[in-house]
């Protein structure tokens, strides 16, 4: 009778070993083509998206964060914290691939399609296939921001800001002004380490027309067009 009660031990010892070998199976591999685990850390293509204009962005570095908010810093350094209501990460295989998708996202209208790194004379590293998310981000330091309300690229610059959990996001400007308002309409610049019209290229990849790109005066208290 001992025997018989060790064989039972066995079998269920046994049985247990093969239901945690297939669990750890189906968490490795998925369920259908669902991956359970990311492991895919490297975008090297933001894709944004504004009153039907559509702008391609080479990221060199990016991170996330709770939230629809996202970092990417471009080819040339210029720091860009945004929305992923607004833009997209991408990891593509050639600049031709991001080209497709914008177009398709533009309803083939090959007008409404801006290319950042062209502007700026840099082109998109596509080669690189490292990861390329910044895991422990400090960079909390912007002192610019892109506000879009329309067709309109509004640049202000900013004393200080905060956010909130809900997508919310406060600024204060140069002037003293605060504004409360969604992370969805505003993008914040860090342009210390940037290419000489890195901002003005970034915004204007935004709407398409340097008529629509709109410097906030703080001094007079106005907004000028450049």
């Amino acid at each position: 009778m001992p025997k018989i009660k060790n064989n039972k031990k066995i079998m269920r010892r046994a049985t247990a070993f093969v239901l945690a070998g297939s669990m750890c199976g189906i968490l490795l591999s998925g369920c259908g083509n669902k991956q359970i685990f990311d492991f895919n850390k490297a975008f090297n293509v933001a894709i944004e998206t504004n009153q039907g204009n559509v702008s391609i962005v080479g990221v060199s570095q990016y991170s996330d964060y709770e939230g629809s908010q996202v970092q990417f810093v471009t080819e040339d350094n210029l720091r860009v914290l945004t929305s992923t209501h607004q833009t997209e990460l991408l990891k593509v295989e050639n600049e031709n691939s991001a080209l497709s998708y914008a177009k398709a996202l533009s309803g083939n209208n090959e007008e409404s399609i801006n290319n950042y790194d062209e502007m700026q004379g840099t082109s998109i590293d596509t080669s690189k296939d490292a990861w390329n998310k910044d895991v422990f981000d400090l960079h909390f330091v912007y002192d610019k921001a892109i506000i879009l309300s329309g067709n309109n690229a509004t640049i202000v610059e900013i004393k200080k800001w905060t956010d909130y959990d809900d997508d919310k996001i406060q600024l204060m400007l140069s002037d003293g002004t605060c504004i409360l308002t969604n992370i969805d309409k505003v993008k914040l610049i860090n342009d210390d380490k940037a290419k000489e019209n890195s901002l003005k290229n970034y915004a204007l990849s935004l709407v398409g027309d340097e008529q629509n790109v709109i410097y906030y005066d703080a001094d007079n208290a106005k907004a000028k067009s450049k």
